[in-house]
Formats: structure tokens, sequence, C-alpha cells
């Protein structure tokens, strides 16, 4: 028998021949193999769940700097809206007073030269 070519016919052969060895190192070789790509793939899902990762951290920190952008944006608004109802109301009482009707005497409860400056108060004021 041939020990580099031929199949060995019994298991005593099988472990001592150098068909043994031979097809030891083939079967190591393409077991190294599929295990390289094995851990290429793994590496690569590796690489993409490591740029996932900082992506949804990414868009995680927008998300928070848009919440306290919208909620400073709020406050702001709700100031604002304050302001402006009480602008409001101080106004309408000024146009309230000057437009109350004279008194059963003929006269008016305000004077002339203050429902004036009242009025001038009132169409220049800035609503801010």
């Amino acid at each position: 028998m041939n020990k580099s070519t031929d199949t060995p016919r019994t298991d005593e052969e099988m472990w001592t021949t150098d068909y043994h060895d031979g097809f030891c190192n083939v079967v190591n070789a393409e077991f190294a193999q599929q295990l390289e790509m094995e851990l290429a793939v793994s590496l690569q899902n590796q690489v993409k769940a490591q740029s996932e990762i900082e992506r949804l951290r990414k868009e995680n920190n927008e998300f928070l700097l848009s919440e306290a952008a919208l909620s400073e944006g709020l406050k702001i608004s709700d100031d604002w809206l304050r302001h402006t109802r009480n602008e409001v109301a101080r106004l309408r009482q000024a146009l309230e007073l000057i437009a109350c009707p004279k008194r059963p005497d003929g006269t008016y409860n305000r004077d002339r030269r203050a429902c004036e400056l009242l009025a001038k108060e009132a169409l220049k004021a800035e609503i801010k």
C-alpha cells in the first residue's frame, strides 16, 4: 500500500498513516478558513453595531438638545403670553376709564389731559 495515496482500510491504518495527517491538515485548513470567515462576519457585525450605537447616541443627544430648546422656547412663550395678557388688561382699563360716560352734571370722571396721556401711552406701548 502506498501510504501517501491509498485510502487506509483499517482503523489502525487510518490513524497511523500519512493519510490521516493529510486528512487532518485539510480538515484543519477548512475549519480555520470557516472560522476566519465567521470571525470576519462577526467583526463586521460589531462594527455595524458600534456604528448604530453611535448613531443612536447622536440622535439621542440631538433629541435632548431639541427638548431643552423646546422647553426654553415654551418658557419664553409663557413669559411672552403672560406679559401680553397683562399689557392687554392694562390697556383695557385705560380705555374703560376714557370711555366712561358723562356724569349727570355733564362732566367726566377724568379730565381731558389725563385721558390724552392714557391714550398716547396705549398707542406707543409695544408688545414684547
